[in-house]
């Protein structure tokens, strides 16, 4: 079975769709829904529907007797599994994203960023933290009522330069 995180990261909008099942307003698939799907991801609205068939297709999401549909997780991860190359384009297109939310107000976008000097050895523990830490958002987030927005969480964790020394 092919990695989860590798078709997100492939098509960067279907973890926003899943995600967007879990709001009242967009859990049926409508015209209207599509239409605002469509505006806020800046996608054509076939490939909003496409996206919805593609998560049914590979059982991310099912359709109840009702016509809604429903996540069949609450959380799919990728952990630090994804294909590199295919984690290099989603970023591309997250940051695309996080460009147009620049313009957002503070209560809905907030940005963060450190650059510090650390010893090699830290570098695992750190990743450790930071998986952890994703855990504990989604946990916190899939424990919560009346969903109103899907977010986007990014972290990008590398080194930009090593210290060389010559034995």
């Amino acid at each position: 079975m092919i990695d989860e995180g590798n078709v997100f990261a492939r098509q960067w909008y279907l973890s926003a769709l899943r995600e967007a099942t879990a709001l009242q307003s967009t859990s049926k698939v409508t015209d209207a829904s599509v239409a605002a799907l469509s505006e806020a991801l800046g996608i054509p609205t076939a490939e909003v529907e496409r996206g919805f068939q593609v998560l049914i297709e590979r059982g991310l999401l099912s359709k109840t007797p009702e016509g809604r549909l429903e996540r069949t997780d609450p959380s799919i991860h990728n952990f630090g599994r994804t294909n590199a190359f295919s984690m290099l384009n989603y970023n591309i297109r997250v940051l695309e994203q996080s460009i147009k939310a620049a313009v957002l107000s503070s209560d809905k976008r907030y940005f963060e960023t450190l650059t510090v000097a650390i010893p090699k050895a830290l570098f695992p523990e750190i990743k450790q933290r930071i998986k952890r830490f994703f855990r504990e958002i989604d946990i916190m987030a899939e424990g919560s009522e009346g969903r109103t927005q899907v977010v986007q969480m990014n972290i990008q964790f590398f080194t930009q330069f090593d210290e060389t020394t010559e034995n």
